[in-house]
């Protein structure tokens, strides 16, 4: 009896050791990079957008008269995950010689104190001409990159502002998909079981 007593002890501590160690690797890095892709391409998606000089036309969403100029801003986007890498991507109208497509992103991590990156400047012939709103930096959060965005402290969320600049005389210009993806370099063992998508399937990912 005294021996089956002893081995259910044994056998109880086991388990506790066992569960107390998976609950620990779940909340410590792993080092696996996830990757998280959302699209904005349809009516649905564009419901949620605050615009000025805009119009919704099917799934697109066509930004007038560049002069004023026209803007979009998403709403805030949850990446289900804290990232430390963004990257933008659009499928839009080319603009012609007298307009260009301002894209600025926003990161937080509550959802109350935003950071503006000027992600880029688009357009046919944009030399000089305008300069983007946002930061390229700020110390102790992030950096832009020539087509991405790095984070030194990884956020949870974040928002697309676009906005057209242009001279009297530009064009409409149609923005047809918006897309961001997300990364995290070294995510938590329970971000990671979660968080399925741990990279984009070529074959799935839609030209932007």
């Amino acid at each position: 009896m005294k021996v089956i007593l002893k081995a259910g002890i044994i056998a109880l501590v086991f388990i506790g050791a066992i569960m107390i160690l998976l609950f620990l690797k779940g909340d410590s890095l792993s080092g696996k990079k996830i990757h998280k892709m959302i699209f904005l391409e349809n009516a649905y998606d564009w419901q949620g957008c605050a615009v000025k000089s805009c119009r919704f036309e099917g799934n697109s969403v066509i930004l007038l008269n560049a002069s004023e100029p026209a803007e979009l801003a998403t709403q805030p986007i949850s990446s289900g995950f804290p990232f430390d890498e963004l990257i933008l991507s659009w499928n839009a109208s080319e603009p012609d010689s007298l307009e260009a497509l301002e894209f600025n992103v926003e990161v937080s991590s509550d959802k109350k104190d935003w950071y503006n990156f000027a992600y880029q400047i688009w357009g046919a012939a944009i030399e000089g001409k305008w300069h983007n709103s946002g930061k390229v930096e700020y110390e102790g959060i992030g950096k832009m990159h020539t087509d991405y965005l790095v984070l030194d402290k990884p956020m949870n969320y974040a928002r697309v502002n676009v906005r057209a600049l242009g001279e009297s005389g530009a064009r409409d210009i149609e923005l047809r998909r918006l897309s961001l993806s997300f990364s995290s370099k070294n995510s938590t063992w329970k971000q990671a079981n979660i968080n399925t998508e741990k990279a984009p399937s070529f074959e799935c990912v839609k030209l932007a």
